[in-house]
């Protein structure tokens, strides 16, 4: 297993947060690939981490629309189809 930390500025405009050190946000994430070999560059797994990252994030926020929405009606079944 290995953690990788990232150290990177903010973007223009980034809220910084009082764990922000001299301007620079550390980001880390672990993973259990193990070093080299094709897939297991340093970018790729930093690429996987963010796609992963994304597509939970849009989950989370589907399931939240979701239940903002509140009960849904039960449908009536078509009676139009002879």
């Amino acid at each position: 297993m290995r953690v990788i930390v990232r150290k990177e500025r903010p973007h223009p405009g980034a809220q910084l947060r009082f764990t922000d050190i001299d301007g620079h946000r550390f980001t880390c994430f672990v993973t259990g690939t193990r070093p080299g070999g094709g897939r297991g560059q340093l970018a790729d797994l930093e690429l996987r981490h963010r796609r992963r990252a994304r597509c939970e994030d849009r989950i989370r926020t589907a399931k939240s629309e979701r239940d903002n929405r509140g009960p849904v009606e039960p449908r009536q079944p078509d009676t139009t189809a002879g």
